[in-house]
């Protein structure tokens, strides 16, 4: 694989052009990276993988019927006769609305029922993507004008977005995402406290069926726009990278939105630099994410295993409260320079004063400064692998900040990773020491 020689000014040289398929990437990750989290907590991988199938089998349905329903339409050709076309039948509905109805029913196939719901939905969602995927094949052989459109259905390959599709992106999914934000607790009750909120009076199976009328909603839509493989990824990788690095709900699905923000216009730029597919680049910083999420997690503990039944004395302890609030500030320090570094090709369109790359080195250096007192405080406290872990990921950024490659691209990446790592070595240096037994 080569460059295509394109840089990020050529990018935002033609902004203008490109804006719209960049932002609805990151919108569409946005929303999806916080419904992703329920679909993995909820051990439903599969489900985005299907309804995004069944959405290309709407589409794709939509396009034949078009070709089979018609209607002839005369029409003057200016030399003072007249030409007859065939065009579909007016009341045929929209791509859009053809993938969001085969969305919806396999959602209620997959969904309409708990009892024995296990085994139910997986038999039920390995039907709805076989079917989904071969119907898209066979449709396709028969609407050749179409092929494209199915082409970009499959694997995400458009490059442009008409100001109509960005606009209902926009629209549609910032309502979902307000809705789940004013609603999370009740979607989290429902999700993984089914019989516990039942006894608290709250509506399970009317916040159940919304949640899956969201991720149909998202996901025909979803695919219809940029893709069935980009939609897959952006549903499950960015959730997966959060929910391995969050302490809790809230953070995971923040998180997971955020990164889905990364993932869909990082991967947009790289297709752009690299004269890679749209959805395959999207796909692959998805995965890289979740990737470095993996790794920074395994920092803390990639020598020694972290003993975390170690007995404190009353000194040991007070020296943990002392340092404990200089670790939390510090760990916060690391994540901003991490999510800075990570949305900086965002920044260089937004914001180019804020995109030099004296400012990601200058962010680098703070992740290191915070790494090498990290060191130094968890030594203190007597957490060596913890300390071990810190040294890791300070050799990481060091490298990353020694390398000779694209600063645009390469280094911020590198760099966002190894800050990632050192903020999650501090977080397991947080940890509350266990008290010596009497």
């Amino acid at each position: 694989m080569t460059s295509s020689g394109l840089t990020l000014q050529d990018f935002y040289g033609a902004w203008e052009l490109y804006s719209m398929p960049a932002l609805t990437g990151a919108v569409v990750g946005l929303v999806l990276g916080v419904l992703g989290v329920y679909i993995v907590l909820r051990r439903m991988v599969f489900l985005a993988a299907s309804l995004a199938q069944a959405a290309s089998l709407g589409v794709a349905l939509t396009f034949f019927l078009g070709t089979v329903l018609t209607v002839a339409v005369t029409a003057p050709d200016g030399l003072g006769g007249v030409t007859t076309e065939l065009h579909p039948a007016g009341w045929l509905p929209s791509p859009t609305v053809g993938a969001m109805l085969l969305t919806f029913l396999a959602t209620v196939l997959v969904a309409g029922r708990r009892v024995g719901a296990s085994t139910w939905r997986d038999a039920a969602l390995g039907a709805v993507f076989l079917v989904g995927a071969a119907g898209t094949l066979a449709l396709g052989t028969r609407i050749v004008e179409e092929l494209h459109d199915i082409d970009t259905l499959l694997f995400g390959s458009a490059v442009a977005v008409v100001p109509e599709d960005f606009t209902l992106v926009l629209e549609l999914f910032l309502t979902v995402l307000a809705v789940h934000v004013l609603a999370w607790r009740g979607f989290t009750a429902a999700s993984f406290d089914y019989a516990g909120a039942r006894v608290r009076g709250i509506p399970v199976r009317a916040l159940e069926l919304a949640l899956f009328a969201t991720l149909a909603v998202t996901i025909s839509v979803g695919t219809r726009i940029i893709g069935a493989l980009p939609v897959f990824a952006l549903s499950v990788l960015p959730a997966v990278a959060a929910a391995r690095l969050a302490r809790n709900l809230p953070v995971a699905l923040a998180g997971a939105g955020l990164l889905g923000v990364v993932a869909g216009f990082y991967g947009y730029v790289l297709a752009f630099l690299l004269d890679l597919p749209v959805g395959a680049s999207q796909a692959l910083v998805a995965a890289a994410i979740a990737g470095l999420a993996e790794l920074a997690r395994a920092v803390p503990t990639l020598f020694v295993v972290v003993v975390r039944t170690q007995a404190f004395d009353a000194r040991e302890e007070a020296a943990f409260a002392r340092l404990s609030p200089a670790l939390l500030v510090a760990q916060g320090a690391a994540l901003v320079a991490a999510l800075y570094l990570l949305l900086l090709p965002a920044l260089a369109g937004v914001a180019p004063g804020l995109a030099s790359p004296d400012l990601a080195l200058a962010a680098g250096v703070v992740a290191l400064a915070v790494a090498l007192g990290g060191i130094l405080a968890t030594a203190r406290l007597r957490r060596l692998a913890i300390a071990l872990g810190l040294v890791v990921a300070a050799a990481w950024v060091a490298l990353a900040m020694a390398l000779d490659g694209d600063v645009a691209l390469v280094r911020p990446l590198l760099l966002a990773g190894g800050a990632f790592a050192v903020a999650t070595s501090l977080r397991e240096a947080r940890l509350p020491p266990v008290s010596r037994r009497s």
